[in-house]
């Protein structure tokens, strides 16, 4: 998970955030103390948003589905192949891999991640000023 500069609320119980998401701490705290005060929740709960970023590092698992498929064609003639790679070269592939994805993920924005995570969630009490 990454840490962006959202902030969001949840009303009540810490697990109950919406996905509304602020630019600013106070700016969450002032929206979840006026919704908590319409709703009559005693209790609000703060805390900064982490969004997922895939992390594309499957190079290494490639070459095994890739040895698998060739020992399944050619046997044991094929053995060795792609046991060498360098570290320099694996990681070329890999960011070669993370750039068609995320070129593949910005054609198709349905597939994008959704979901988040909160970090240091606090909870207040509504009425308090802190």
């Amino acid at each position: 998970m990454e840490m962006t500069d959202k902030w969001a609320y949840a009303l009540g119980d810490e697990e109950d955030y919406n996905g509304v998401f602020f630019d600013s701490k106070e700016a969450a705290m002032e929206e979840a103390r006026d919704d908590a005060r319409q709703q009559g929740f005693q209790t609000v709960w703060v805390g900064q948003v982490q969004s997922f970023q895939p992390v594309v590092m499957i190079a290494d698992e490639l070459f095994d589905r890739l040895q698998d498929q060739a020992y399944d064609e050619a046997g044991d003639y094929c053995i060795g192949w792609l046991d060498h790679v360098t570290k320099e070269d694996q990681d070329e592939l890999n960011d070669a891999i993370e750039t068609v994805f995320f070129a593949w993920l910005k054609a198709h924005p349905e597939y994008k991640p959704n979901f988040f995570t909160i970090a240091d969630s606090q909870s207040y009490k509504v009425g308090d000023e802190k």
